[in-house]
């Protein structure tokens, strides 16, 4: 700002014997030891970087969040999963008894990657709608059904849930 306008706002410029007369005298800054110091290793910051990075890429994101739907509807004890595209993204909900109710709210881009991921889990190829996997969890066995439907915004997909009793491990 002009100094010229300060005198007009009723203002004066501060100096540094101003802030010390409020606030006291200033510390000196004081630089930390040597011994404080972590000296950085960049090649050795960088290895563990790649294999990081490395094992991320083993594990495809579509594969984590497939089966972490799957995992959650089986805990909760749900006998239909939905994943619907909407207007705002794709929707999951679970049908447990009578009730359904929302999960979980994923990007629209997330959406065809997981068909891709349960087309081929159920082995549904072409033009087929409907396909059957196996899945165990902690010693229970389930027989998920999979349908895929038209709608507006893309495919919506559905999975059944049916315990198979008395099977082999």
């Amino acid at each position: 700002m002009n100094p010229l306008y300060w005198g007009a706002l009723g203002l004066r410029q501060a100096c540094l014997a101003d802030i010390e007369r409020k606030c006291g005298p200033f510390e000196p800054e004081v630089q930390p030891s040597s011994g404080h110091l972590r000296v950085f290793d960049a090649a050795s910051e960088l290895q563990k970087t790649r294999q990081l990075v490395e094992k991320l890429r083993a594990q495809e994101p579509v594969e984590r969040i497939v089966n972490t739907i799957l995992l959650s509807a089986i805990k909760e004890g749900a006998r239909l999963l939905t994943i619907e595209p909407d207007a705002l993204g794709v929707r999951v909900r679970h049908t447990i008894g009578d009730s359904e109710r929302d999960h979980l709210h994923l990007p629209t881009t997330t959406l065809e990657p997981m068909i891709e991921k349960l087309r081929s889990m159920a082995k549904v190829a072409g033009e087929a709608r409907e396909g059957s996997f196996q899945l165990s969890v902690e010693k229970r066995h389930f027989l998920l059904r999979l349908g895929l439907h038209h709608t507006v915004w893309g495919e919506r997909v559905e999975i059944a849930f049916a315990a198979v009793p008395n099977a082999a491990a």
